[in-house]
C-alpha cells in the first residue's frame, strides 16, 4: 500500500488543533497528568489538561498515577481521577470527544486498548489520537548524521500515517480529518526550527501525527 500525504495540512502547535476541536464539548481526557512530566508542563504553561479546562467547562481527566493526581489537586485542578483505562466499559461518563494524546506508542495490546476505547463511543463520539511521528525529519538525521537511534525509553511501538491509518481502519475506526504538527515548546534549538522549516514544505516528515476518528460502527 502507498499512502500520499499532498492533502494532508501541516499544523505548528498539536495542542491548538485539540483545543479548538474540543471546544464546548464534553471530554474525556486519558492518561491526563502527563506523567513523569506534570510539574514541569503546569509550570511552563504547557499542561494539556489544563488547556482543556480552558476550552470547556465539562472536562473528565483519568490516570493511573496516583502521586501526580495528588500533586495537581493541590494545584486546584480537581478533575482527574484514578481510573484504569482497561475498565473504560465501566465509566459512569459519556463524553463527546475522548483525547488519547501520546499514550499508544506506550502500549504492548493495541487491540485491548483500541476495544476499551470503542466501550464507551457512540457512533457521535470523536476520539483524538496523537502519536510521534517514526518518519521525523530530526530522526532521520540523527540515524545518517550520528549513526545512533533517539528512543524514549517506554516506547513499545511507532507509527507513520500509513501505518496509524491502517491500524485504525483494521479496528473499524474511521479518520475524519489527519494533520500532521508538533509537540508545543516555550523554546527550540535552532536546529529544531531548521526541521520546523523543512517540514512546511514536507509536511509527512513532521514530529507528530494526530488523527480525529469515529466509530464506523456505534458500540454503545
Amino acid at each position: 500500500m502507498t499512502y500520499s500525504y499532498k492533502k494532508i495540512l501541516l499544523k505548528k502547535d498539536r495542542d491548538e488543533v485539540i483545543t479548538k476541536h474540543c471546544a464546548g464539548k464534553k471530554i474525556l481526557h486519558i492518561g491526563a497528568t502527563d506523567a513523569p512530566f506534570t510539574k514541569e508542563k503546569l509550570e511552563a504553561g504547557l499542561l494539556l489538561h489544563k488547556k482543556l479546562m480552558a476550552c470547556s467547562d465539562h472536562v473528565l481527566g483519568i490516570d493511573i498515577d496516583q502521586e501526580a493526581i495528588m500533586w495537581l489537586k493541590q494545584q486546584g485542578i480537581e478533575n482527574i481521577t484514578y481510573f484504569d483505562m482497561n475498565a473504560l466499559g465501566e465509566l459512569p461518563y459519556k463524553p463527546d470527544v475522548i483525547v488519547f494524546g501520546e499514550i499508544i506508542e506506550h502500549l504492548q495490546n493495541l487491540e485491548t486498548a483500541i476495544i476499551n476505547l470503542k466501550s464507551i463511543m457512540t457512533s457521535e463520539t470523536e476520539l483524538i489520537i496523537s502519536t510521534p511521528n517514526q518518519l521525523y525529519v530530526l530522526n532521520f538525521l540523527i540515524t545518517l548524521l550520528q549513526q545512533r537511534e533517539c528512543v524514549h525509553e517506554d516506547h513499545k511501538i511507532g507509527f507513520t500515517y500509513g501505518l496509524l491509518r491502517q491500524l485504525l481502519s483494521t479496528n473499524d475506526l474511521e479518520i475524519e480529518h489527519f494533520y500532521f504538527t508538533f509537540l508545543p515548546r516555550t523554546s527550540e534549538a535552532w536546529y529544531k526550527k531548521i526541521t520546523r522549516k523543512i517540514c512546511h514544505f514536507r509536511p509527512g516528515v513532521a514530529e507528530t501525527l494526530l488523527a480525529i476518528v469515529k466509530c464506523k460502527h456505534s458500540v454503545v
